[in-house]
């Protein structure tokens, strides 16, 4: 139970920034009834996995590239140019 606890308490404890200029102020990211409704859920946290499929989603969308491979580096010597 204590788990669930830390999690709700360190949800709660995430703060964003709002407003612009000298307006600027931070309000909590979620809502205790938020945290507390069984149905809700919090987001998962990126991983590297997802970072590297949303770089390769941008430049899927420039439409010029169809599919992507891995090239590795060069042996060296064998570099044209």
């Amino acid at each position: 139970m204590s788990t669930v606890g830390n999690a709700i308490e360190a949800a709660a404890n995430e703060l964003r920034e709002v407003g612009m200029g000298t307006d600027k102020h931070l309000v909590p990211k979620y809502t205790m009834q938020q945290l507390l409704d069984p149905e809700f859920r919090l987001p998962r946290p990126p991983t590297a996995k997802d970072e590297r499929r949303n770089a390769i989603s941008a430049l899927r969308a420039l439409g010029r590239v169809r599919g992507v491979r891995y090239v590795g580096p060069a042996k060296l010597g064998t570099a044209k140019g």
